[in-house]
């Protein structure tokens, strides 16, 4: 699983903050039908977007761990998921041990320090 945004830097620290704390209420519960049905929304767009492409179908339907019906049925799978079934996958899976913060940032100029993390392990891009 991961999470992704892209966030100005600027805005950073109290975008991943955000983010943070978005993940630790979801893990205690606190999700709205309207969060699961935005999410859903979210999903199957994404799923409709891949798709409409040669490339993305080509993608989804060359998975050989995956049958053609699993590709096809995606839409009316997620929108069977229920706030319950989004609460126990939350509980279960966004574990504050378990999470990993990846940041794609100029170090130098980036201070982690607020966002109570550690310190940063820093891994150097070639030109």
């Amino acid at each position: 699983m991961h999470i992704a945004a892209e966030l100005p830097r600027d805005d950073l620290v109290s975008g991943v903050d955000r983010m943070l704390r978005a993940v630790e209420t979801t893990s205690q519960g606190q999700v709205t039908d309207a969060d699961v049905a935005t999410a859903k929304e979210a999903l199957v767009g994404s799923y409709r977007a891949q798709i409409a492409t040669v490339e993305g179908a080509a993608t989804m339907y060359g998975r050989p761990d995956e049958p053609l019906d699993h590709v096809r049925s995606y839409p009316t799978r997620i929108g069977r998921v229920t706030r319950a079934d989004v609460v126990r996958a939350a509980a279960r899976y966004l574990r504050a041990e378990a999470l990993h913060v990846l940041l794609f940032t100029d170090a130098r100029s980036f201070d982690a320090a607020p966002l109570g993390l550690g310190p940063p392990v820093v891994l150097a891009a070639s030109p």
